[in-house]
């Protein structure tokens, strides 16, 4: 069975470029636009689309992880 696990992120101040497929939703103090991938090539190879998508700004994100629940590692701060 293959399980996506959705994970919430607070950014503060902060940008960071997203890979295609993990974009779930994020509130209004998030801008988002789509970039194009530097390397095409790798695109291509990793059949992989061309663009990435790029947050920036302040507020709450919620991203969908391919990643295992088994895999993960948990923090309590």
């Amino acid at each position: 069975m293959n399980q996506h696990i959705n994970i919430l992120y607070y950014l503060m101040y902060h940008s960071g470029i997203i890979d295609d497929g993990l974009f779930l939703a994020c509130d209004s103090g998030l801008k988002h636009k789509a970039i194009m991938r530097s390397n095409i090539s790798s695109a291509v190879a990793g059949n992989e689309g061309l663009f990435n998508l790029n947050i920036k700004g302040s507020g709450v994100l919620f991203l969908e992880s391919p990643t295992p629940y088994e895999e993960l590692i948990e923090i309590e701060l």
